[in-house]
């Protein structure tokens, strides 16, 4: 019943906000159409990539023009002179959304802080566009082609791809002061295409094992020949440029992103520029690790900034390590903070009293957690969060041992 209340309460939400979005509240009182489309192209002499279309279309039927590499500018003519961007945005679709949570009575949220709030945005956008525009109608939409007909095209040979520029028409109406919707329509024009931009092959230094669990690869060493379209080959050597979740790096200036295979899979999906290669690594290495325990966390105030911890490998071997946290926590899974080899180790940190918080890490299958006191730089209050804190993991460890003892 509450899943039933709650979307009758979006559906209302929904119906009260087309009005002002888009439609009349009376079709009989929509305005005509007195601005139509005249021609959709692109502003530019970019040749489209079938390579890159191949790609994109191995999941989807189509690709949009304005997710490609590339800085595509397709463009829509109306009868009143005006020539708009079809880029895949429109500012004009504004929603007032409430989604509630089942577990909790009375626990709904909004994207708006009130529907007042939301009234107010919608009259912003209108009058901005109104503004920019000077009164005059605008259009909105975005460009795509199709993947059978690109794939046609590769098979063919041939020198031109037909681009669908499909998008909405929209004039402003005086008497409710917004802009309404007056036309849809779907335009083609013809666009050259060439085989690719890019390929790539590996030349030398690539991973020789890939890791279970881990999502990284150690791609550092590695040569990539390059031949872009029209150009001779050359070689260049991967960049490495830093981590979140897994190692990233470059190659010529580019993102070279890389996905591992499922479960024992040795086959990476290596993705660049426009194109991608699979490559199969010679080694699949097990799991290395038995555990993981914090020995210290260091805060300044609240607020964590560095933290030690020792690995046990599975032959016994022990490694510490001690980084620095930076305090980032726009990631709900935690900041990462280093690698062990192939393993990305990230620490998550929360409040769990005024004096103390919960500290744990994870080392890509294995984690530990802790309490740790907060810092004042006075001795007996930071004595006491100290306490406090080993008191707390006592009783919280006791707490969830006795829960899983009966449960």
């Amino acid at each position: 019943m509450k899943k039933l209340i709650v979307t009758i309460l979006c559906l209302v939400m929904l119906v009260t906000a087309l009005p002002v979005v888009a439609f009349s509240a009376d079709e009989e009182e929509k305005p005509e159409a007195t601005v139509f489309p005249v021609e959709a192209y692109c502003k530019d002499d970019i040749p489209i990539s079938l390579e890159e279309a191949r790609v994109a279309t191995k999941r989807y039927p189509t690709f949009d023009l304005n997710k490609s590499v590339k800085n595509f500018e397709p463009v829509v003519r109306l009868t009143d002179g005006g020539e708009h961007k079809l880029d895949g945005k429109n500012p004009l679709e504004i929603y007032y959304e409430v989604w509630c949570d089942d577990s909790e009575e009375n626990n709904c949220s909004s994207n708006f802080e009130s529907y007042e709030i939301y009234l107010a945005y919608v009259e912003q956008v209108h009058n901005r566009i109104k503004e920019e525009n000077n009164g005059k109608a605008v259009a909105y939409g975005g460009a795509y082609i199709k993947g059978y007909e690109a794939d046609a095209a590769r098979v063919e040979g041939a020198k031109t791809l037909t681009v669908y520029a499909s998008f909405r028409i929209y004039e402003y109406d005086s008497a409710i002061q917004r802009y309404v919707e007056t036309g849809r329509e779907t335009l083609n024009f013809q666009k050259e295409c060439i085989p690719y931009y890019s390929k790539i092959t590996p030349v030398s230094g690539m991973p020789q094992y890939r890791s279970e669990k881990a999502e990284s690869l150690d791609f550092s060493d590695a040569v990539f020949e390059i031949e872009y379209y029209g150009e001779l080959p050359k070689q260049e050597k991967v960049v490495y440029t830093g981590y979140h979740k897994k190692k990233q790096y470059e190659l010529d200036g580019k993102p070279l992103t890389y996905t591992v295979g499922r479960g024992n899979s040795r086959s990476v999906l290596i993705s660049f520029y426009d194109t991608e290669c699979v490559y199969d690594t010679p080694e699949f290495m097990e799991y290395p690790f038995s555990n993981v325990e914090i020995d210290d966390c260091v805060f300044e105030g609240s607020s964590l900034t560095e933290i030690s911890y020792t690995v046990t490998y599975k032959d016994k071997t022990k490694e510490t390590y001690t980084r620095q946290v930076m305090g980032n926590k726009a990631d709900p899974n935690g900041e990462y903070i280093d690698f062990i080899g192939n393993y990305f180790v990230r620490v998550h940190e929360s409040r769990y009293s005024d004096r103390t918080s919960i500290v744990s890490l994870d080392v890509e299958g294995i984690d530990d957690y802790t309490f740790c006191g907060h810092v004042s730089g006075k001795v007996f209050p930071d004595l006491i969060a100290k306490i406090t804190a080993a008191f707390q993991e006592i009783i919280y460890k006791t707490r969830i041992a006795f829960t899983d003892f009966f449960y």
